[in-house]
């Protein structure tokens, strides 16, 4: 009898320090931190598209999209060492179609990432060029995320092909299924801004080039430890400015969009 008494009053007390500790989370605004964990020796498939709409005037882009597909597979070989996983991507023409020259297959690499999915190195080159390795394996929030969290981080963003680091206003928004799949929201958002002067060889003015960025991120991480979905949306507009008149030369505006989709596994 009294060894039951006593089961009872530690399954109390354990049961009073879990509300005690469920409690002071709340209260600190402690939430999920969401860190790789891919599984080993199991290839994930994905879809990457890459389309691009040119602006007809002033905020008003065209309708239809022009999509660049592939299919990108994802492997960890080996169980993780130190905190740090090795990801191996291939990249592969859509089911159906093939290249020339190339075959199946458009190349691979190595990319080495920590649980963050902070990436410390790349070795190969093999991928196509234009493929982002960030809108493959995208780096997490660096704090534990509580729903509705918003905070600020400076990330790594390609942009007109240029590595470049913004601050992004980063928002979790809870937790999502995506085709059956529990999976973490996140949405960053960011602008970045360059100029530079450059003599025009025809006239000798001397020119005004800036470049303005509306940077976009959508990401669905799934709770298991891997990226489920990623929309990357980039709203870029080019000007050039006679600085000698203040004449407008040149105002292009595209909006890019990148999407990587989990298809399933091999």
């Amino acid at each position: 009898m009294r060894k039951k008494e006593a089961v009872k009053r530690q399954f109390a007390r354990a049961a009073a320090l879990a509300a005690v500790v469920a409690l002071a989370c709340a209260a600190s605004g402690c939430g999920a931190r969401l860190k790789y964990d891919f599984p080993v020796r199991k290839t994930l498939v994905y879809s990457y598209a890459e389309g691009r709409q040119v602006e007809k005037k002033e905020g008003e882009f065209e309708d239809h999209i022009a999509w660049k597909k592939l299919l990108i597979k994802a492997r960890a070989p080996e169980i993780p060492r130190g905190g740090t996983t090795i990801i191996k991507l291939t990249a592969h023409p859509p089911e159906g179609e093939g290249h020339a020259t190339k075959g199946r297959s458009y190349g691979d690499v190595e990319v080495y990432i920590d649980r963050s999915g902070r990436h410390l190195d790349i070795r190969g080159s093999g991928m196509p060029p234009s493929i982002n390795l960030h809108h493959l394996l995208p780096e997490l929030p660096k704090k534990r995320t509580r729903r509705r969290a918003v905070w600020t981080e400076t990330s790594d963003v390609k942009v007109f092909k240029m590595d470049v680091k913004m601050e992004l206003t980063k928002r979790y928004l809870g937790k999502e299924r995506v085709n059956s799949i529990l999976c973490h929201r996140v949405e960053s958002e960011g602008s970045y801004e360059v100029e530079r002067k450059a003599q025009d060889p025809d006239s000798g003015s001397i020119v005004e080039v800036r470049m303005e960025i509306e940077h976009k991120e959508e990401l669905w991480f799934a709770k298991n430890g891997y990226p489920v979905k990623l929309v990357v949306t980039q709203n870029r507009v080019r000007k050039m400015k006679d600085l000698d008149t203040g004449l407008d030369l040149i105002r292009r505006g595209d909006r890019l969009i990148t999407e990587t989709m989990l298809m399933g596994t091999e």
